[in-house]
This record gives C-alpha cells, sequence and structure tokens, in this order.
C-alpha cells in the first residue's frame, strides 16, 4: 500500500491548543534535536569508546499564514505569561502523520521565542519557536505515552 503524505491531515498540539491551521506556505514545522543520541571519541588505536548523551531535547519551530487565527490562540497564552506572571506552560508537544504511522511526542515543551512582525504589501509568516526536554518518535503512540508514563512516575534517584 502506497502512503502518500498530506500536511493537511497533520495533528499537532501543544498545551490544549491545536497548532495545525494556518501553515506557512513551504516548510512549517521543523523538529530538530539540540544533540546527537551518541557521542563518541577514537583512540589513537583505533578503538571506538560511545557514550549515551543525557541531553534529549530538540528545539521545534512552527512557521505560519501571517492571518492564521492560531496566531492569536498562542499570543494569549504569552500575553498571559508577560502580563499576569504566573507559571510558564509546559506541556507535551504531539505532532502525528496519520498517513505514515509517524508519531513524535516531546515532554515539557514551552515556547521561547515569539514571532518578529512585519508588514509588507503581501502576507508574511509569523514562526514560534520552542524548546522540549526530552524527543522521542514511533510508529505507535502507545508506546510513547507509556514511556512518559514510567519516566513521570519514575524514582528520581533512578534516572540515569
Amino acid at each position: 500500500m502506497l502512503n502518500v503524505y498530506s500536511s493537511a491531515d497533520l495533528v499537532v498540539n501543544w498545551n490544549g491548543l491545536n497548532l495545525a491551521r494556518g501553515w506557512a506556505e513551504d516548510t512549517f514545522l521543523t523538529i530538530e534535536p539540540n544533540a546527537e543520541r551518541i557521542n563518541y571519541t577514537v583512540g589513537a588505536d583505533s578503538q571506538i569508546a560511545p557514550s549515551k548523551n543525557a541531553n534529549k531535547s530538540a528545539t521545534i519551530t512552527v512557521t505560519y499564514q501571517q492571518n492564521a487565527p492560531v496566531l492569536k490562540d498562542i499570543a494569549k497564552v504569552m500575553a498571559g505569561i508577560d502580563i499576569l506572571g504566573g507559571d510558564l506552560p509546559v506541556s507535551p508537544f504531539y505532532v502525528e502523520d496519520p498517513n505514515n504511522a509517524t508519531y513524535f511526542i516531546t515532554a515539557n515543551a514551552f515556547v521561547t521565542e515569539v514571532p518578529t512582525n512585519e508588514f509588507g504589501a503581501s502576507q508574511g509568516e509569523r514562526s514560534f519557536t520552542f524548546v522540549c526536554e526530552s524527543y522521542l518518535l514511533s510508529d505507535d503512540p502507545s508506546t510513547i505515552t507509556s514511556q512518559f508514563g514510567d519516566y513521570i512516575n519514575a524514582d528520581p534517584s533512578t534516572i540515569d
């Protein structure tokens, strides 16, 4: 069976918001790991020594059309922080590509950058940047969510 990608079918959520509305024309969602999962050194005798990196964070950039209604939703969350203070909204960031059975879930994602607002003769784009603590990819979301449950309920002294 041929799997066909459709950007219109993506499911993207953060902090209770449906973020899959008003995407920019070209690249509109980027999830970039902040570190390699495995580092290694090579000794003078060519022996490789791999090390598992504890940093599983990622930077997420979402880019929208200038008139996307979702921009107001995200801006309200950020304005609440800026004006009222309070806790930083930290939530899982969930991406599902149902046509290719691919799921990305991140733990503890929060907004780090709000868009620069530019105006011109034609509509432009606006981008928000998120950072997350842990970034996981799977073809079965239940395996990811069960891992989160184990992570959240684990004794902190036993987490490596």
